[in-house]
């Protein structure tokens, strides 16, 4: 009974009629996409792209950090002092600060807008070759249908082509995008 489920689901599914698609050897396999997309060479090679500007910008933002922390310790300084005497003193320090400030948060912001950006562009073409591979290896091995790992409850280990794919992968792209 399960089997005859299973063989009309497939066959609806990929709009064949039950008694052919039992008469069809089903051949399936599987891919952990996650691992396929982490662990290529083109993956390894765009987070180190990607740390290395994480840094760039960290340093940027820890050199405006430290002027306005300066800013801060000027501006209790001159308030400690009872700088009554020269209130456009402490209104321009002030000023300053605030301006440094909003400009620190604009930075931050744009920052992490470019970095999800370069994210996003790695994470697509990584993807995009991953997919393009595992639809070769289908159509090279006649598969009925490849699954990935959310989409499966359980798998046998001897139809999980994901290290084939990361292989082959590595060497589309050997280690870099295109």
């Amino acid at each position: 009974m399960t089997r005859w489920l299973l063989v009309l689901l497939l066959s609806l599914t990929f709009g064949m009629a039950p008694w052919e698609a039992q008469s069809a050897a089903a051949k399936f396999a599987y891919v952990d996409m996650q691992k396929a997309m982490s662990k290529s060479n083109a993956a390894k090679h765009a987070n180190s792209v990607l740390r290395k500007k994480l840094a760039s910008k960290r340093k940027e933002e820890q050199s405006m950090e430290r002027q306005i922390k300066s800013l801060k310790k000027q501006l209790e300084k001159l308030k400690k002092s009872g700088s009554i005497s020269n209130p456009d003193k402490i209104a321009t320090v002030q000023e300053k600060f605030r301006r440094k400030f909003r400009q620190y948060q604009r930075m931050v912001e744009d920052n992490r807008v470019v970095l999800e950006r370069e994210d996003n562009r790695w994470t697509k073409k990584i993807f995009n070759n991953v997919r393009e591979v595992t639809r070769v290896i289908g159509k090279e091995r006649n598969y009925t249908a490849i699954f990935s790992k959310g989409q499966v409850l359980y798998h046998s280990p001897a139809i999980d082509i994901t290290d084939e794919v990361i292989k082959r992968v590595n060497a589309r792209t050997k280690g870099r995008l295109r």
